[in-house]
């Protein structure tokens, strides 16, 4: 297994970067690489919840079958994917310290069969398309 953690102090209250972090419809707007969410937009947010993130990548788009794997509001949000043999799993955890939040994202990659060899290179990839997104969320929060 491989992957990342990041960790970012926003300068909100709790709910309000709650409320932000899974907002899908808005993803687009701050979160890196993503060109649009594809969601029915008569469901709630909840476990369970798949939608689909068309991305941009290095030799152009591609989408992105996601997952809502947990929801405990306004502490804890976790999305993942399985493609191609790979399985990336997002856990953002949110705490309370005065009128800030931190955030903290913990992503864990893992990749089965062949491809395992790959791994290194796979969670590298992945850690550099991912690993600004809480800078962008906190972008998005404190310069709006």
């Amino acid at each position: 297994m491989s992957g990342f953690s990041a960790s970012e102090t926003i300068n909100c209250p709790k709910e309000l970067v709650f409320k932000q972090l899974t907002d899908l419809k808005n993803f687009k707007n701050w979160m890196p690489g993503i060109l649009d969410i594809k969601i029915n937009p008569n469901l709630e947010i909840s476990k369970g919840t798949k939608y689909i993130e068309i991305r941009r990548f290095k030799n152009g788009e591609g989408d992105v079958h996601m997952e809502v794997l947990d929801i405990n509001p306004p502490n804890l949000f976790v999305t993942g994917f399985f493609m191609g043999k790979t399985y990336c799993k997002y856990e953002y955890v949110l705490q309370s310290k005065y009128d800030q939040t931190i955030v903290s994202l913990n992503c864990k990659i893992t990749v089965y069969g062949f491809k395992k060899l790959w791994q290194p290179l796979i969670a590298w990839a992945i850690k550099l398309q991912d690993k600004n997104q809480l800078k962008a969320l906190k972008a998005s929060l404190e310069n709006s």
